[in-house]
């Protein structure tokens, strides 16, 4: 998402996130579409099923930096409050609302777009 210009994350959650390692919770999102892999991983396991998000409404989640969109088509719903927990659909983000406070630094942990520019040199 960050790659295309769209945050997961709901206003200060863009400087204070996990980067990507699966352990605050602030990407989480509704997911409509097929992604990779299909089911939890191990860390959303642990993060969706601890405070502030629970079940049942936790079902209905996925953390953004746990999957990769697999299908043509991926519809992608946040909600509002800082984990993303609340009852309010947020829409698109405004122009200036969204930026990469770290740079390139915000992709240091994402081994497949290291692998990518590897491939390229």
């Amino acid at each position: 998402m960050l790659l295309a210009g769209v945050s997961p994350h709901n206003g200060k959650a863009q400087l204070i996130n996990c980067r990507g390692l699966g352990t605050c919770g602030t990407c989480a999102v509704e997911i409509r579409g097929e992604v990779a892999p299909a089911s939890w991983t191990a860390a959303e396991q642990l993060r969706l099923n601890f405070p502030p998000h629970k079940p049942p409404n936790n079902q209905r989640l996925r953390l953004a930096c746990q999957v990769a969109c697999v299908g043509a088509e991926l519809a992608v719903t946040k909600r509002d409050r800082f984990w993303g927990q609340g009852d309010a659909v947020l829409g698109p983000a405004g122009p200036g609302e969204f930026s990469l406070p770290l740079g390139e630094l915000e992709f240091l942990l994402d081994s497949d777009r290291r692998q990518q520019q590897q491939h390229k040199q």
